[in-house]
């Protein structure tokens, strides 16, 4: 292939970037990405910089935080070596991405916050949309909902001016998970409901989330069949576009309501294959929910010192990534906790408690796998 060819060839990579993101055909952007970039070493820096940070936008869709972050890494320095502002803000948004979805609220910031600048400079409402829906979504996990709801609207009202259905969804549908984390159900549903019209099938990561979200408000609003029934098509839906981070959270939901029916076994092993997952995404924030869920079945498998162990290790987990539990899940969490000291005593709980919060996170997924 000659080098016009090459370049050509890279271009076209780079430009369908977003709409292998969109679609959910990770997989096949993945692929035609590396492709293009075996052939491409001659290429101009820009372009190879630009298929990496795409590659590793992609690499963050499937889960594999450890190969986004030395992609990014790599389209970064490619970036800056060519003094290219705009290229650089890009690169920092997408290790941002990744520093997100680890829960690393420091280096989060620390990416993020650049690139408001970098985009308002360059005058990029797109991407100065997706920098705010970024830190908005980093300001949630962390328990700030004021900053969260702020950052989220000054986004959404970006990507209404430039009509960006996408990213319309993407603020409207974590607008909503705000919302049900401080018990606002019926506000959530709206939020969440109008995210569903605005994609109207058009991305099935975002459409997987947000019916997961409308499936976690059924829940809380005791609709167990209507929850089931959201959470099964949410599961649906990330497989099909191969993220493993909303299939996990599909999965966990599955498991709290298969708990409420008392089958203990099916919501045991569901809650498995979600940690599994989480594990392999690097998700931190699901991986303490799960570790919540699993103790509230051992409880009841009437093993209260391994469900100790395990809420000792999600508050562990909670407090590394400054993740508070969500306010709609705090009386429930309250009621396990004092349920658990009466069966076990204060220094039995305590005992139990300190064992979770000190394995090593190996050690936690063997024992929160092992069970029962």
């Amino acid at each position: 292939m000659q080098n016009g060819e090459v370049e050509a060839c890279l271009r076209m990579a780079g430009s369908m970037g977003w709409f292998w993101h969109v679609r959910g055909h990770l997989s096949e952007g993945r692929e035609a990405l590396h492709r293009a970039l075996s052939q491409g070493a001659n290429a101009s820096a820009s372009l190879r910089a630009s298929a990496v940070c795409w590659e590793s936008f992609l690499a963050g869709d499937q889960g594999n935080s450890t190969e986004a972050l030395d992609l990014g890494e790599q389209s970064l320095a490619i970036y800056r070596e060519t003094a290219d502002r705009w290229g650089t803000g890009f690169a920092l948004q997408t290790l941002g991405r990744t520093a997100v979805a680890q829960d690393d609220h420091p280096r989060a910031q620390q990416v993020l916050a650049p690139t408001l600048s970098i985009f308002r400079e360059t005058g990029d409402k797109w991407a100065l949309s997706r920098s705010l829906y970024l830190l908005g979504v980093d300001a949630f996990s962390s328990g700030d909902y004021v900053q969260a709801t702020a950052q989220e609207q000054e986004s959404l009202a970006l990507s209404r001016e430039l009509g960006d259905s996408w990213h319309i969804a993407g603020t409207l549908s974590t607008l909503g998970q705000i919302e049900l984390s401080q018990g606002s159900f019926e506000s959530a549903k709206g939020y969440l409901q109008e995210t569903l019209s605005v994609l109207r099938g058009g991305s099935n990561y975002q459409a997987a989330m947000a019916l997961h979200r409308l499936g976690v408000v059924a829940r809380c609003q005791q609709d167990a069949d209507g929850a089931t029934t959201l959470q099964q098509r949410s599961l649906a839906l990330s497989k099909e576009s191969g993220d493993k981070i909303s299939q996990a959270y599909a999965l966990c939901e599955l498991a709290i309501l298969a708990q409420r029916r008392q089958n203990f076994d099916q919501a045991k092993a569901l809650l498995n294959e979600a940690l599994t997952l989480l594990h392999d995404a690097g998700d931190r924030f699901g991986t303490a929910k799960t570790f919540e869920a699993l103790a509230v079945v051992a409880r009841f498998r009437d093993d209260p010192s391994r469900a100790a162990a395990l809420f000792g290790a999600a508050g562990a987990l909670r407090e590394k990534i400054a993740s508070p539990v969500e306010a709609f899940e705090r009386e429930g969490y309250e009621t396990e906790l004092r349920l658990l000291k009466t069966r076990l005593g204060g220094s039995g709980f305590a005992t139990a408690w300190s064992i979770g919060r000190t394995m090593t996170p190996e050690q936690l997924l063997e024992y929160a796998l092992e069970g029962n």
